[in-house]
């Protein structure tokens, strides 16, 4: 069988490829905005998360489906920045907004998503 194949002749050159027909291939590097996923405060989760827990205090109607840039948006948007101040902002301060716990011991910061924790202001 393989006798076979060895004694075919090569094929005609392609009439659709020559060189002169062939454009040149360059290489062209395209910058897209993409959101920060892996912020070192604020990964992709979080944002998500902290919107879904708070969306009935701040009167919004969340989608079921929405993304780490419409978080971001969200949030900021409630404290009146822009999404790279927002990103600037710690847990702490975000979190004091909505998870403030007072007490005849002080005022504490309440973590939305882990409730044995409680970081004092």
């Amino acid at each position: 069988m393989s006798e076979q194949f060895s004694k075919l002749p090569p094929l005609p050159p392609s009439p659709l490829y020559t060189p002169e027909t062939t454009p040149k291939l360059t290489t062209k590097i395209i910058n897209k905005s993409r959101p920060d996923y892996n912020h070192q405060t604020w990964p992709s989760p979080i944002p998500k998360l902290l919107v879904k827990r708070i969306y009935y205090c701040i009167n919004i109607t969340v989608p079921k489906r929405i993304t780490h840039q419409q978080a971001l948006e969200i949030l900021a948007k409630q404290f009146n920045c822009s999404v790279e101040e927002f990103l600037k902002k710690g847990k702490k301060e975000v979190y004091g907004r909505w998870f403030t716990i007072n007490s005849p011991y002080g005022v504490y910061v309440q973590d939305p998503f882990n409730s044995g924790y409680k970081s004092r202001l």
